[in-house]
């Protein structure tokens, strides 16, 4: 996919995808064709430079896997980090081409780093619920294949769509309304639409959205934030005194 990127964009990659012989060759198919990707907690990184106490420029060795594959490499490469603390005291962040900080303020960039969450959100919500975990591209042509994939996005901005409409009509955030619930209660009305003349379609449509004030989820709670841990394993035998009386 190196060189599929239009110019003037900026790929998100996931944590899987931490690679320097892939990395600098997206960057350098293009004009402008930066990524961003999840640091690996093991990275190992020096600063070069620090813009602030969180965004620095730094230089990474390249590993000698990739060397060997791609000698062009040579032994370092650099990219700007930008760390993020947790409430724990935890730091995670990400790696990314955008090395000047006038030209890609780090609020930014951090702003592109959690919409990508949501977007990932979306893809679980298509593959989970709409499509319900199954494999459904049955064309073994190149058109057909297109025309379920359309047919797949068309329908899930459908929904999206009508979750807004509904969203405005009861003065709520998107957010608050079910995706799953809205759904189900869409294809309801579809199945209901499909049978008689489409003269009742507005009508259908109008009670559709003022049902949705059923789907409207309470307000987001706000939870502690607890670290991943690995639980402990149950011993399988008692264990031994170490003194005997």
């Amino acid at each position: 996919m190196v060189g599929s990127a239009p110019e003037h964009s900026l790929t998100l990659f996931d944590r899987g995808f931490m690679s320097a012989e892939l990395l600098i060759s997206w960057q350098g198919s293009g004009v402008n064709t930066h990524w961003l990707t999840p640091i690996k907690s093991k990275t190992r990184y020096s600063i070069i430079e620090s813009f602030s106490e969180y965004d620095h420029l730094v230089e990474m060795p390249v590993s000698p896997q990739a060397k060997q594959q791609a000698p062009y490499l040579g032994e370092r490469w650099q990219a700007r980090l930008i760390l993020i603390p947790s409430p724990k005291g935890d730091i995670k962040g990400f790696i990314t081409s955008c090395l000047c900080p006038d030209t890609y303020p780090v609020n930014d960039l951090l702003k592109v780093y959690w919409q990508r969450w949501e977007i990932e959100r979306g893809y679980g919500e298509l593959k989970q619920y709409q499509l319900e975990n199954k494999p459904v591209l049955r064309s073994k042509k190149k058109d057909g294949v297109y025309q379920e994939l359309w047919g797949i996005l068309t329908t899930y901005n459908i929904v999206r769509l009508e979750m807004a409409a509904m969203a405005v009509q009861h003065q709520v955030e998107p957010q608050r309304i079910s995706f799953i619930n809205a759904l189900f209660l869409i294809q309801d009305e579809f199945g209901w639409s499909d049978r008689g003349s489409p003269g009742p379609i507005p009508q259908h449509l109008k009670r559709l959205r003022e049902n949705g004030k059923r789907l409207i989820l309470p307000p987001k709670r706000k939870r502690p934030s607890y670290p991943r841990v690995v639980l402990k394993k149950t011993v399988k035998y008692p264990s031994k005194n170490a003194t005997r009386s």
